[in-house]
């Protein structure tokens, strides 16, 4: 970002009645590491999310494809609104709510494809959550890793056909989720509320 346009926005901030600050978690806040579960903000970072909280007229989201119960449990103390499960769960005044309306039937035949694949290649896993499953292969060995990856997508494109699901080819992380969830049709409608 150049000059004149961080200028231009630090005027519009500054100018604006009231401020929604969107932040990502994943890759963005925190780096990304081999297991997920152990990701915490640093001391300093979680000073500044507490100092934009307590901003008059600002809401803070925090944006994450995570489970919305981990995220949950790793925000505990901060009193923010969170986007989960890539626009999938929102928590807005500590009060969770789906923003999809799907049956979860899809993940019993998805489950055994992505079991196949996490034998292929070792060090991979899966995660399940409330509207997704996902195959990690952060540990694994890289090349065989982004390989299994490509199959994984492959075979998925065919086997999803029929269902309402989308795929989501991500860092070291290939995801099954809903076709109605996404991080934009969520940051939309908190843009929508906020005007």
């Amino acid at each position: 970002m150049n000059k004149s346009v961080r200028e231009e926005l630090l005027v519009r901030y500054r100018n604006a009645k009231s401020k929604a600050i969107l932040l990502d978690y994943d890759g963005t806040l925190i780096k990304h590491t081999p297991i997920p579960e152990t990701t915490i903000l640093s001391e300093d970072l979680y000073e500044i999310l507490i100092k934009l909280v307590e901003t008059p007229n600002t809401e803070v989201f925090i944006i994450t494809g995570r489970g919305y119960m981990d995220i949950d449990k790793i925000m505990t103390h901060l009193h923010v609104n969170i986007v989960a499960e890539h626009g999938a769960m929102i928590k807005e005044n500590g009060i969770w709510k789906n923003q999809i309306s799907e049956n979860d039937s899809w993940k019993a035949r998805i489950f055994p494809i992505l079991s196949q694949i996490t034998l292929k290649c070792p060090n991979s896993f899966i995660e399940e959550k409330k509207f997704s499953l996902a195959w990690h292969y952060r540990n694994a060995e890289n090349r065989s890793g982004f390989r299994s990856s490509r199959e994984l997508i492959r075979t998925l494109k065919t086997a999803i056909l029929s269902d309402n699901l989308k795929i989501i080819d991500g860092n070291k992380i290939v995801e099954v989720m809903a076709g109605a969830a996404g991080k934009g049709n969520a940051v939309r409608k908190i843009c929508d509320q906020s005007r």
